[in-house]
């Protein structure tokens, strides 16, 4: 028989146990007082661990097989899927307190992380992550607008339009380049001309998207300037402009059926709002989902043909797409939603790359790529064997070759500042320790060796240096060459290479690493001022990195500040 829940567990254990009606008096109820009973609740985490019905196999209905710690309860229905014995050795099942939510995540999913942050991380129990703005809630419900006169009437003045637009182009587009900007000011000036009468609805979804784009952007930048999303310096009300921009988006979205025929300009201003509205895409798999899933139903995973300018924005647009599911991928720890082999667009990628916007692209495509192959090998029921291990790595080691050649294009072949161009580069590198830190936690689980992850190779350690070696050069370049670009540098946050590190440090305190171990020929962005080759340097990178993200955590919604938190707490018992 199975026994099914519909509501919470609110009484104490003797009295659950016994199915009698609990006073729920607090340290103890008054049912317990009398008879002298040991009176204590479920906890918060035992309640989120129970499944909501129970199969009941004969066994007497003892004390033990009410313990909602003990074991994961079982069940076959639709919403909580009946787990079996391959999934339980390769994945963990995260149910939420009201029974209504349920997601397998790999046990290879940060693994060197507390098993509460990863349940926040992917769940999201307990946090409000909206709470300052600085990641946009697209969920908002949005009232309807009569028409597209009352669309065009909540614009903004004209000087605020331009505003934003220059500002745009100058700070968002040069890393989100899927906005065609002949045609772009085309439009826009036939808004202004013939304002009253203007009805090009999707020439509006590009002009209100990069409108919303630069309203939250220079949010972010007030915010880490002055400790608050609006100044009293600003000429622009950046909310109200933001909000409104919004509201309009998904008006247009509706009255052109965006679901059923796609436009360009619809995927362009879905991609703008929903790659800048979040951070590195964390808590968006549906948004990105459905615009993946709209760019091939309209076509764009296919190539007209090689050499026209068309297939170059549509390979251009759809490439950055195929990034963002990567990257929510990536932090979901759930397989892509856009497969590989019916890309087109990806088998005939261009070498021809004449503007450093599409190399720095680029890169960061092909890192996705990798992400993406390795996320879904972890995810698959049937353990990795070694032959496909070692097809991963050789596209590991394909891509590292390809993403170096690429940085270095940036760094000699376009007539760019070097601080500019090094920074760009921190990008690519910083995607490819990324890819390294996931091989190698796969190549543990394929080895098999007892404890493995308990004890991290030093190839596993350098990764993490090297990442954590970015991420500091990620910020502190960024904040030297483009203060006005913070949404891009707050996307720097490497909290699993911390702990891998400062594990390590814990458990082997007297060893000395330094890159003196790396092979010769292994790219990164060094700091002039930073000795790397002697001494051990893991207790320095561990503080300048701290030191670092200090200065951007004010960005970071509230999910991101409590596994900072959690670092903090390490680092502080370690170093």
């Amino acid at each position: 028989m199975i026994i099914t829940r519909k509501r919470l567990i609110t009484s104490c254990k003797p009295c659950y146990l016994s199915k009698r009606k609990c006073g729920r008096e607090k340290p103890e109820c008054r049912r317990c007082a009398r008879l002298g009973k040991n009176c204590d609740y479920f906890t918060e985490e035992q309640i989120i661990e129970r499944t909501y019905s129970r199969k009941y196999k004969g066994q007497p209905r003892n004390k033990n097989q009410y313990d909602l710690g003990a074991e994961r309860l079982d069940s076959n229905t639709q919403l909580v899927p009946e787990t079996r014995t391959l999934e339980k050795k390769n994945f963990n099942l995260i149910i939420s307190s009201t029974g209504e939510y349920s997601k397998y995540f790999s046990l290879f999913f940060f693994p060197f992380a507390e098993k509460e942050s990863n349940v926040n991380t992917i769940v999201g129990l307990g946090h409000d992550d909206h709470d300052q703005c600085v990641a946009f809630d697209f969920t908002k419900p949005v009232k309807p607008l009569s028409g597209v006169r009352d669309l065009v009437e909540r614009l903004p003045s004209r000087e605020d339009c331009n505003f934003l637009v220059v500002y745009f182009f100058e700070n968002i587009h040069p890393y989100i380049p899927i906005v065609d900007q002949e045609e772009f000011f085309i439009h826009y000036g036939q808004l202004w001309n013939t304002q009253e009468r203007y009805r090009d609805l999707n020439g509006l979804l590009e002009i209100l998207a990069v409108l919303f784009s630069s309203s939250l952007v220079n949010q972010l930048s007030n915010m880490y300037h002055y400790g608050s999303m609006q100044h009293n310096s600003d000429k622009v009300d950046f909310e109200t402009v933001k909000l409104n921009s919004f509201r309009a988006i998904e008006n247009i979205k509706h009255w052109i059926s965006i679901m059923n025929s796609p436009s360009m300009s619809s995927l362009v201003a879905a991609t703008l709002i929903y790659y800048v509205g979040s951070l590195n895409c964390i808590g968006k798999n549906s948004e990105i989902a459905s615009l993946s899933r709209l760019c091939q139903i309209a076509g764009l995973h296919r190539n007209f043909s090689t050499r026209s300018s068309g297939s170059s924005l549509r390979y251009i647009l759809y490439s950055f797409v195929s990034y963002m599911d990567s990257l929510s991928s990536y932090y979901s720890g759930l397989p892509p939603t856009m497969h590989r082999d019916f890309c087109e667009t990806y088998k005939n990628l261009p070498t021809d790359l004449d503007h450093h916007s599409s190399v720095y692209l680029s890169i960061q495509f092909h890192n996705g790529i990798l992400w993406g192959d390795v996320i879904a090998e972890m995810n698959k029921i049937r353990v990795t064997t070694q032959s496909e291990y070692d097809s991963i790595f050789e596209r590991f080691i394909d891509t590292q070759r390809l993403v170096n050649s690429l940085s270095h294009r940036l760094l000699n072949d376009f007539s760019l500042d070097s601080i500019y161009a090094k920074w760009l580069v921190t990008e690519g590198r910083l995607g490819v320790r990324k890819s390294a830190l996931l091989i190698n936690i796969l190549r543990d689980s394929v080895m098999s060796s007892e404890d493995s992850l308990d004890d991290p190779s030093y190839s596993l350690l350098l990764q993490s240096l090297l990442l954590v070696n970015e991420s500091i050069m990620k910020i502190e370049l960024g904040l030297r060459c483009k203060p006005a670009c913070l949404w891009v540098i707050r996307n720097s946050y490497p909290f699993q290479a911390l702990t891998i590190i400062l594990r390590h440090i814990q458990q082997h305190p007297n060893q000395e690493v330094n890159f003196r171990m790396l092979p010769v020929d292994e790219q990164y962005t060094a700091d002039e001022l930073f000795d790397y080759v002697n001494g051990d340097i893991r207790a320095p990178l561990v503080r300048r990195c701290v030191h670092s993200l200090e200065k951007i955590k004010v960005l970071w919604p509230a999910v991101l500040l409590t596994r900072f938190d959690g670092v903090i707490k390490v680092k502080n018992e370690v170093l």
